[in-house]
């Protein structure tokens, strides 16, 4: 996997080519004068107090802060897409995520396709930051052993520092935000958190006592003290780590109704959507199944690949997809279409969200089975 970032994503977009690109999804030519129009010729000074900077005259990128720049840049990239079936590309705002199954040790699709996207950023203006660009391999070959699902859960939420710290110790690494470990005991985590305080301070860094938590995962409320420097840590039943909320009962409910919610009209992020894009007639259906693509359905499933997938789940989420695509149809709910009618005439396929019951339950369950040491 390459997790890719960019250098001031929104600073760069060419509003010509993203002119070109919103006609090839068929948005009417005034409207593409208008976005050009808002995109280019614009004035910016720097005021600091009573002191005011000369005028520049801005005709790249997207304005920060305008709620319009997230969606436009999301069409901006709407052509990047992967050229193997083996390999994927999942985009989120400016952040693009390449995904590769290698078989056989034959990697040659995966790193074809990495070059291919450098060649498609460097056509589109888009510069890679390489120094933060960072790839991650997963092999689960003889001699790679994945962290047993019993393990209880502490988080760190600080700066990371590479490599394990015990025996049987798994440590996710988000680079520059969050340290995540993986311990079989409470006494076996206090180890790690002590010789983990310790590498930092040897690399000039120091734990934040007052935004690090700790989290037992386990269907009853079990007592685990961690302490950093002589302070305890607080004890969290919930915790949103990558954007997923996790609860200490290691349900998943309150994330699918997040992600539900967040996706919903009443949201303010998707309220803009459905008042700007989805209820105008100007707009073409191919313009507004691109915005249910690249920022809809992500929005929706986003995290979905730990949800426990039960049938009324499903019904749930197929429920608040339709809702948005009978509008994208032009319909309402009081039209009494099939949703099988409207997908049909809309060309779009049910999301294939696979059917999981018991595995993610057994995960879950074994949590609280486990034995648990007192520390």
């Amino acid at each position: 996997m390459l997790f890719v970032d960019f250098s001031s994503a929104f600073n760069t977009v060419i509003p010509s080519k993203l002119i070109t690109k919103l006609g090839d999804l068929g948005i009417s030519t005034p409207l593409r004068y208008w976005i050009m129009d808002f995109l280019t010729n614009r004035p910016q000074h720097v005021k600091s107090g009573h002191n005011c900077s000369s005028t520049i005259t801005l005709n790249t990128g997207t304005p920060q802060g305008c709620v319009l720049s997230p969606f436009l840049y999301s069409l901006f990239t709407h052509d990047c897409r992967p050229m193997y079936g083996s390999n994927s590309i999942t985009k989120f705002a400016d952040d693009i995520t390449v995904i590769g199954l290698i078989s056989d040790n034959d990697e040659s699709h995966y790193r074809a396709e990495v070059e291919h996207l450098a060649t498609w950023c460097a056509d589109n203006n888009l510069l890679l930051n390489t120094n933060k660009t960072k790839e991650l391999i997963v092999d689960f070959q003889e001699g790679i052993r994945p962290c047993p699902s019993w393990y209880s859960v502490g988080v760190l939420r600080e700066y990371g520092v590479r490599g394990a710290f015990a025996k049987g110790c798994s440590v996710s690494v988000r680079p520059e935000q969050e340290a995540w470990f993986a311990l079989p005991a409470a006494r076996t985590l206090q180890h790690v958190l002590e010789r983990f305080a310790a590498e930092c301070e040897a690399a000039g860094m120091r734990i934040s006592t007052s935004k690090s938590e700790a989290m037992v995962l386990d269907r009853k409320r079990v007592a685990c003290p961690l302490q950093v420097g002589g302070e305890v840590l607080p004890q969290v039943e919930e915790f949103k780590y990558l954007g997923v909320l996790f609860t200490s009962e290691g349900k998943i409910e309150r994330e699918i109704d997040r992600r539900i919610g967040a996706a919903s009209v009443r949201s303010y992020a998707m309220r803009s959507v459905y008042r700007t894009v989805v209820v105008k007639k100007e707009l073409s259906r191919k313009a507004k199944l691109s915005i249910y693509r690249s920022i809809y359905v992500p929005t929706l499933t986003y995290g979905h690949e730990l949800w426990v997938m039960t049938e009324r789940t499903r019904s749930r989420i197929q429920a608040a997809e339709m809702s948005f695509l009978h509008r994208v149809a032009g319909r309402s709910l009081r039209d009494r279409v099939r949703s099988s009618v409207t997908r049909e005439e809309l060309g779009v396929e049910p999301l294939l969200l696979q059917h999981r019951e018991e595995s993610a339950e057994v995960a879950w369950a074994s949590v609280s089975d486990a034995p648990w040491t007192p520390p």
